[in-house]
């Protein structure tokens, strides 16, 4: 009698039980509008619609972006998780709509979505996966007022197995292990105490240093403005967004960041990684490490005379090749110690803008 196929059948659920109980584990939530999980400030209503999951969704037409109309998903997630969202899209939609990832509150990544488009399609939101390290993972969306802002759900996708690290390598390096000039020993990093997600290496001179976010793995310069070796492109100066394009390879010229090529203007989405949401606005994470310059954060009671300084992103604002994504800095009373908060937009790209330069992640 031959019982080797027999064997062979019956081996067959226990080898494939081995090979895939040792692949990483993937699992699905999904936060449904309304639902165990989410809250809300402001006047959301809600539509019933048969596209919709779970045959609803919420919309708010009265927001301004900061605050007064905030839509929250929260759930237990564990591991790596991609988040995606879906809307109902219409002419009448905002066509940037502000949505903040956050670990418990810890921001991971912030994003802006044209709900103009994708009617009812689960949208990737970042470049993701993110480590809810806390085990909580929220997803905030901010209407902006002035057009319709709705949401359906916002889903997460989790792995067991991390990411590859984040950034571009060189010659096999991480793109935040950065040499010191002339040797192959890396840099030293130092913990910011105030808020263990960044570290800084001090320069020999203050307006050099670089700050690492351990969050996304891109490197920043510390000071705000970045610093320039060129008169061309003096700062605080500033200029148009071809002018902030182009004076990124200054940053290694006169005011040498370590001698660090590879500085570029940051994407829309990579700047939009250092936002949190609060309720007064939307400003840099709590105990950061960034100079960020007196003269950005004038103060309208102490000058009237004073404007927000504009942020250049790399990002072209697809609606119209003439503009580019950009944050400004405000502030109302920087000058008693208060932190400035930030308005994101579109402007024309001819008009007079700043730049803070990043590394990495690409």
């Amino acid at each position: 009698m031959k019982t080797k196929g027999l064997k062979l059948f019956l081996l067959l659920p226990m080898i494939f039980w081995l090979v895939f109980s040792s692949l990483a584990h993937t699992a699905e939530l999904i936060v449904d509008n309304g639902g165990a999980g989410t809250s809300s400030t402001g006047t959301w209503f809600t539509v019933s619609s048969r596209n919709a999951y779970g045959g609803n969704w919420a919309g708010n037409n009265t927001g301004n972006g900061t605050g007064t109309a905030i839509y929250t998903f929260e759930a237990e997630v564990s591991g790596y998780c991609e988040v995606f969202t879906q809307w109902s899209a219409g002419d009448n939609r905002c066509t940037d709509v502000p949505i903040v990832i956050s670990d418990n509150g810890v921001p991971l990544r912030s994003n802006s979505v044209n709900q103009q488009v994708n009617h009812f399609q689960w949208i990737k939101l970042g470049t993701g996966p993110y480590n809810f390290s806390s085990g909580i993972g929220k997803v905030t969306f901010a209407s902006p007022g002035g057009c319709q802002t709705n949401t359906d759900g916002v889903k997460f996708v989790c792995s067991d197995a991390p990411p590859p690290l984040a950034g571009e390598t060189v010659n096999k390096r991480p793109s935040w292990e950065i040499t010191q000039d002339g040797t192959d020993k890396s840099i030293d990093w130092v913990d910011h105490a105030p808020n263990p997600r960044f570290a800084i290496y001090h320069a020999e001179h203050e307006w050099n240093d670089l700050v690492l976010d351990k969050a996304t793995g891109l490197v920043w310069t510390r000071q705000v403005p970045s610093a320039t070796g060129s008169d061309f492109c003096n700062p605080y100066d500033g200029g148009s967004w071809e002018k902030a394009l182009n004076c990124a390879g200054s940053v290694i010229g006169g005011y040498s960041t370590n001698g660090v090529a590879g500085w570029r203007l940051p994407g829309a989405e990579e700047l939009g990684t250092l936002w949190t949401m609060n309720p007064t606005g939307v400003a840099l994470p709590l105990g950061h490490p960034f100079d960020v310059d007196y003269r950005v954060q004038c103060d309208w009671d102490q000058d009237p005379s004073c404007r927000p300084w504009l942020f250049w992103t790399s990002t072209t604002y697809e609606p119209d090749p003439s503009m580019a994504r950009a944050v400004s800095f405000q502030c109302e009373q920087c000058w008693g110690g208060e932190e400035p908060y930030y308005s994101y937009g579109s402007y024309d790209k001819s008009q007079g803008g700043h730049w803070w330069y990043v590394r990495g992640g690409k």
